[in-house]
């Protein structure tokens, strides 16, 4: 996807899911608040997120009103190196060990949580990766049961209409 469609995408997503209205709150993020979590996590975040929130924010969104749409929140990466220092555990599918599905791993170990749900019960993240992508593969996992399942093919993919 060229830049000028990804931006235009993000700005669709913005005016669909926080209206000027709604009073969302959105967090100002920068490429150097990107590099620091990144560097205490480990591990890379692709453009698509990198560039979804240093241009239109990280924070809340509307939808109560779109059952279709499940994020809730996309996190600052601050909230993402917290997240990461709680050592949840889950069954992990051989969809994201390359081989073998695991019965019981540190989810953290194999995915990279950025953004909740309505309930925040259900966190959506990415296949951890050590060098920069794109995008990635969004998978949605329920952190009280441990079940991990592939929601999206992609960031752009997720938020699209």
């Amino acid at each position: 996807m060229s830049a000028a469609d990804r931006t235009l995408l993000y700005r669709q997503f913005v005016h669909r899911f926080r209206p000027a209205t709604s009073g969302c709150r959105v967090v100002s993020v920068t490429r150097g608040d990107i590099d620091a979590a990144e560097s205490l996590v480990g591990c890379k975040l692709p453009t698509s997120y990198r560039t979804f929130v240093t241009e239109v924010g990280a924070g809340d969104n509307e939808v109560p009103n779109d059952p279709t749409f499940m994020v809730a929140e996309i996190w600052q990466p601050e909230w993402i190196v917290r997240q990461v220092k709680d050592e949840w555990r889950a069954p992990i599918p051989a969809l994201l060990t390359g081989g073998q599905a695991i019965a019981s791993d540190v989810a953290w170990k194999h995915l990279t949580p950025f953004a909740s749900e309505q309930s925040h019960g259900y966190w959506f993240c990415f296949p951890r990766a050590l060098a920069l992508s794109d995008d990635a593969p969004v998978f949605y996992f329920n952190h009280d049961g441990g079940d991990i399942e592939r929601v999206a093919d992609s960031f752009d993919d997720m938020i699209r209409p």
